[in-house]
């Protein structure tokens, strides 16, 4: 499988297994490639809502997009199949 094969499989595997928590934003970090264990290491970024929500009134006043929160996980592609291998924090 080559990056960019891998890229859009760890993209779209993010997008389907967190569809629930109404995530956005949705994009590629960075990638590294481990050619030990042939693991493309994938880190993919979004946002939750639950991760923004301004605790009070001078709280959402100070919260502005480029201070938001996102969350990123690092999703491990096999190289060979393009199986997922791993889905962790980063």
């Amino acid at each position: 499988m080559d990056l960019r094969e891998a890229v859009n499989h760890a993209i779209s595997v993010v997008v389907d297994l967190f569809a629930d928590q109404e995530i956005s934003d949705v994009g590629l970090e960075e990638v590294d490639a481990s050619n030990t264990d042939r693991i493309w290491r994938i880190t993919v970024g979004f946002y939750r809502p639950w991760d923004n929500k301004p605790s009070n009134a001078l709280a959402a006043l100070a919260l502005s997009k480029d201070k938001q929160l996102r969350t990123y996980k690092v999703v491990g592609i096999n190289m060979d199949d393009g199986s997922l291998a791993y889905i962790r924090n980063r």
